[in-house]
């Protein structure tokens, strides 16, 4: 069986791959392509628990095109696709009036297009087999009302979110057992906060932590995956806190982390 990853050349997606390469064959998928060699070559070493060697092949993609995520689906669509993994995604700070058009459109492309399609494509050959697992990476921001100066960042989450949740509920999800769920972690130490235009990084739970925690609720089906007990609370407080409110907290919390270096 086999199981695709996206953004597996760092953070959640790469932590991801290590674990599922006890069981799986793997699909790496990334745009970086001598770093997603380099660790394909460190997950052909890893003997699987069925005593047979994890192959792990690298496919170079952006799948902020289309057309890439369509390449990807076509060439593994007659392969036996177990588990998808959506892991790409990108971040982004600033006022909407002073972030570049483009950075926030393949902020769009990445966390909301490629997903829908990639889920899209792959979710019917799935079904038509009765098995199968697509996991969609969200974030805590997906819950909250929104945040200042991350606006783009949080409504893409909050897409994926409704998207996950809706079509796990589909009848044709649903009376073929196939599982689709959403990992919504808080901060995690990922390269994610340097690329979106942080100072500093706040730290946050470690990227093999919060993976081990989303694979086991994954084979769980739990649907909604929130990793750490502090998530789980603004969760929670998310439900009965005014909308107003939970926005100011998110400025200030946004402006406090633009600040640290």
């Amino acid at each position: 069986m086999i199981a695709i990853i996206t953004g597996a050349s760092s953070g959640i997606g790469r932590e991801i791959a290590r674990i599922l390469a006890r069981d799986y064959d793997l699909v790496l998928v990334a745009r970086r392509e001598e770093r997603l060699a380099i660790f394909c070559e460190e997950l052909n070493q890893v003997i699987k628990r069925d005593g047979t060697v994890c192959r792990a092949v690298a496919f170079p993609c952006d799948v902020s095109q289309s057309s890439e995520c369509h390449r990807l689906y076509e060439a593994f669509r007659d392969q036996p696709v177990e588990i998808l993994v959506n892991g790409a995604g990108l971040g982004g700070f600033g006022q909407i009036c002073e972030v570049q058009e483009s950075q926030e459109m393949s902020m769009l492309d990445v966390n909301i297009r490629a997903l829908h399609l990639l889920t899209k494509c792959f979710i019917r050959d799935m079904i038509e087999r009765k098995r199968g697992y697509i996991l969609n990476i969200a974030s805590s921001a997906a819950y909250m009302p929104g945040s200042p100066f991350m606006a783009t960042y949080y409504a893409s989450k909050a897409y994926v979110l409704s998207f996950s949740r809706s079509i796990a509920y589909e009848p044709a999800v649903k009376n073929s057992g196939v599982y689709v769920g959403s990992l919504c972690p808080g901060p995690v130490a990922t390269e994610f906060h340097q690329v979106a235009g942080f100072k500093g990084n706040p730290g946050g739970m470690s990227p093999k932590k919060c993976a081990e925690y989303a694979v086991k609720m994954m084979f769980r089906r739990k649907k909604v995956i929130i990793p750490g007990f502090f998530v789980k609370f603004t969760y929670f407080g998310a439900k009965i806190l005014p909308a107003g409110l939970l926005l100011k907290l998110a400025e200030i919390h946004q402006i406090r982390k633009s600040k640290k270096g």
